[in-house]
């Protein structure tokens, strides 16, 4: 009896981590959507079409596109060959679009799923277990990356590793084997400057477990097991991801990839003080200035709880590794970071950018800290009083700023916006291109809009999590009174949690009809009705990007459905793999140097390199 219990119980437990991520994507898997998103219109999507094409066909479009930039090597593409073997299997049932939907999905659980058990192996509860999966999975940052595909299919394998690694110090060294697969799909699938943040972040615990038992009585090898074992792990990686990180590498020297970035341009990206918002308010925006925003994200209470683990860690080694692990990554997405700078210094991190990205192992590190602090919480609540008292007096003063900007801006709005565009054109307006008066005003109404938007009392995105912020802590001062039972609590805090990102992030994603994105672009029809034969010819779009911000968005300000439907007409790439046509163009940042040239100069829209026309 008492095993079928616990095997109901791990069932159930999985079923609500699914049951929360098929609620989130229900649009994509159920409601005939796909993702409006330029990563995935763009390239993910047409690529798996791709895929889709060389599974049905058994052509060369394997290792040869002839669809795009006069004909690309396909196999550089970092997820194409393994995606290929999958096509193989899934695609005589199922569309390209829902293959790519369902295995979002289940990277996501996956994802959520090795964090359970990494954090249970930490023994902790099932419910500090719960919390830590969904603060890491449906963090701001990862959910932001996770409609495309080549970002999300490596979700899983920081948790995995970091689980193998604890694993394999109890002895366990069959663990080395799925690590080396799980990171060999990382290099297979995925991008690889992430996968080599996840490497380092596993090295730091390797050597936090190896320290952390050192014997002075074994030998040096009996005690950095767990080191060893990841310099195993990474080997067996290597071998099943080395044609696909060699054959992109030795291709890349034709490419602007090929250049070492300056210190200046690897650091574009950094933390700015607008980023401190994202850890209350995921949406938080300020045109011009808000790049990344709400990356920080992992809900009101987890965030809660991992701030009870690092200010009350009492000494808990396991802790004091996941704060430095933060502090770590924190520090590195700072201008003029000094762990970011000695990075860069070191073979093969001068081609990376964007210290922004490690954002990715902080938020891990708060997850795991959330798991600790839920523990701690529930055990000794009163240690949480004076940050109990903070938040009570921060939500005070937050509460009556924001109740004081509603008041004015209902009663000023008018006022404000005169003041701004006669600023604006008394002191401003000479610095601009001279477009007509009436184009800047209409900016201004619509930034300032915008800048209310974030504190506006009518606005979904502010109202909700502001919400949350306000029953999280009515919910944490309850329990900390006694006023409610440990079991009542429990069940409370993980549905709260569960309800907060699903209600925070509804209308994050924005998404078309999928039967918009499958339609037949009636330029192409044109095109292929006059030309007898299709691979006599070469497409270009010209300046795709700038027609549309001229024509269609400055006029009318279009929905994401009358914006693609215009996309498609002009025929930007890569849509014109799905049409069947080939390109000169490319939507993709692996375009020769020469031909990335030579479409600057012509007026193409994604060259990464020359000069614009």
């Amino acid at each position: 009896m008492i095993i079928k219990d616990k095997f109901f119980q791990v069932i159930l437990v999985y079923f609500f981590i699914a049951l929360v991520f098929l609620i989130i994507f229900y649009p994509i898997l159920f409601g005939g959507k796909v993702f409006f998103d330029g990563d995935s219109l763009f390239q993910g999507y047409p690529y798996f079409y791709a895929s889709n094409q060389a599974a049905q066909h058994l052509g060369s479009s394997l290792l040869w596109n002839q669809k795009i930039v006069s004909g690309f090597p396909q196999y550089i593409i970092n997820n194409n060959v393994f995606l290929y073997s999958l096509s193989k299997i899934f695609y005589s049932w199922f569309s390209f679009l829902s293959i790519y939907h369902w295995l979002i999905l289940t990277y996501f659980f996956l994802g959520a799923l090795f964090t359970y058990w990494f954090v249970r192996a930490l023994n902790l509860s099932k419910f500090a277990s719960l919390i830590s999966a969904f603060a890491y999975v449906l963090s701001q940052w990862l959910f932001y990356n996770g409609q495309a595909l080549a970002l999300s299919n490596f979700y899983f394998i920081l948790p995995l590793l970091f689980l193998a690694l604890f694993k394999i110090k109890q002895k366990k060294y069959w663990y080395i084997l799925l690590a080396g697969i799980g990171l060999g799909l990382g290099w297979l699938t995925s991008h690889p400057q992430f996968v080599l943040f996840i490497v380092i972040a596993a090295f730091f615990y390797a050597l936090f477990l190896d320290f952390r038992h050192y014997d002075k009585n074994k030998s040096f090898l009996s005690n950095f097991i767990a080191t060893e074992s990841l310099v195993a792990i990474f080997l067996i990686s290597l071998l099943i991801g080395f044609f696909q990180l060699l054959l992109p590498f030795y291709f890349s020297q034709f490419t602007a990839k090929t250049a070492a970035l300056t210190y200046q341009e690897a650091t574009i990206g950094t933390f700015n003080p607008i980023h401190l918002t994202g850890y209350f308010l995921p949406h938080f925006s300020i045109p011009y200035f808000s790049w990344g925003r709400g990356l920080f994200y992992i809900g009101f209470l987890p965030l809660f709880f991992a701030l009870i683990a690092f200010l009350k860690h009492q000494k808990n080694k396991n802790i004091l590794f996941f704060i430095f692990l933060y502090l770590f990554s924190f520090v590195s997405t700072l201008p003029y970071s000094p762990t970011f700078w000695l990075m860069y210094h070191l073979p093969g991190f001068q081609f990376f950018r964007e210290p922004i990205r490690w954002v990715y192992i902080a938020v891990f590190a708060s997850a795991v800290l959330a798991g600790y602090g839920y523990h701690v919480f529930v055990e000794r609540p009163q240690l949480a009083k004076k940050l109990i008292n903070i938040f009570k007096y921060g939500i005070y003063i937050i509460s009556a700023l924001v109740l004081a900007v509603n008041i004015s801006f209902f009663f000023l709005k008018n006022k404000i916006i005169a003041f701004l565009q006669n600023y604006f054109d008394d002191n401003l307006y000479q610095r601009t291109t001279g477009l007509p008066l009436e184009y800047y005003h209409g900016l201004i109404k619509d930034y300032l809009a915008k800048a209310f938007d974030n504190v506006s009392l009518v606005n979904y995105r502010f109202l909700i999590p502001f919400a949350f912020i306000l029953l999280g802590y009515y919910l944490i001062k309850i329990y900390s009174q006694k006023k409610i039972s440990l079991n009542k609590f429990k069940y409370l805090v993980l549905s709260f949690v569960a309800a907060n990102f699903i209600f925070v992030y509804q209308g994050y994603y924005q998404f078309i009809p999928k039967k918009v994105y499958l339609r037949s672009s009636q330029t192409a029809e044109i095109i292929k009705n006059r030309e007898n034969n299709l691979s006599d010819f070469r497409i270009f779009s010209f300046m795709p990007g700038f027609s549309e911000y001229q024509r269609l968005t400055v006029p009318y300000n279009p929905s994401p459905q009358d914006s693609f439907v215009f996309t498609s007409e002009m025929i930007t790439p890569n849509l014109n793999i799905l049409y069947g046509l080939e390109s000169i163009d490319a939507s993709e940042p692996m375009i020769p140097r020469r031909q990335a040239r030579l479409l600057s100069e012509l007026g193409g829209s994604h060259a990464n390199l020359g000069s614009k026309l």
